[in-house]
C-alpha cells in the first residue's frame, strides 16, 4: 500500500483548487497559435495538456466515488487520454471546463471523512491503494501537467 502522506487534507485540497488559477495565469498572455503547437510530434500541445485534464477529471472523480461506496473495489487504470476535445477550442473554454469538473471533485472531496478518506481499493496497475492515495496522485498529476506547460513556455520565450 502506498506510504501514508505528510500533508494535511487540506493542503492537499488546495494544490487541487490551486490548478484552473494557475493555468489561466500561465495561458492569459499567450498566443493562441503557441498554445495549440506541440513542441514535438509525440508530445501533447499545451491545450492538448489541458485537455487531458478535461478529459481525466470526470473518471477519477467516478473512481473515488466508487472507492467511497463499495468494498475494496478493482478500479482500472484510467491512461494517457485527451478526451474527444475539438483541437481548436480556445484554452480559456478548455479552462474553464476544467474549473467545473473539478470544482464538482472539490465539493465530493471536502464532505468526506478521515475514516472514508482512508478506504480501500486495488489499483490495476498499482495494486493496494486509498482513497487519499488516489486524490494525491490527482495533485501530482496535475503538477506534472503545469509542469509541462511551464517547460513548453520556457522554450518559446
Amino acid at each position: 500500500m502506498p506510504q501514508a502522506s505528510t500533508a494535511a487534507w487540506p493542503d492537499v485540497l488546495a494544490l487541487l483548487r490551486r490548478t484552473p488559477r494557475t493555468l489561466r495565469d500561465l495561458t492569459a498572455d499567450v498566443a493562441p497559435h503557441i498554445l495549440r503547437t506541440r513542441p514535438a510530434a509525440d508530445q501533447w500541445s499545451i491545450s492538448e495538456v489541458i485537455s487531458h485534464l478535461c478529459a481525466v477529471e470526470p473518471p477519477y472523480r467516478a473512481r473515488l466515488v466508487r472507492i467511497t461506496l463499495q468494498e475494496n473495489p478493482y478500479v482500472a487504470a484510467i491512461g494517457r487520454i485527451t478526451g474527444d476535445y475539438d483541437p481548436d477550442t480556445p484554452v480559456p473554454i478548455l479552462i474553464e471546463t476544467f474549473t467545473s469538473l473539478r470544482t464538482s471533485t472539490l465539493d465530493f472531496l471536502e464532505s468526506l471523512t478521515p475514516v472514508v478518506r482512508a478506504r480501500t481499493a486495488v489499483h490495476a496497475e498499482l495494486g493496494p491503494i486509498t482513497l487519499r492515495s488516489q486524490v494525491e496522485a490527482l495533485a501530482a498529476n496535475d503538477e506534472e501537467q503545469l509542469a509541462r506547460i511551464r517547460a513548453i513556455l520556457d522554450a518559446v520565450a
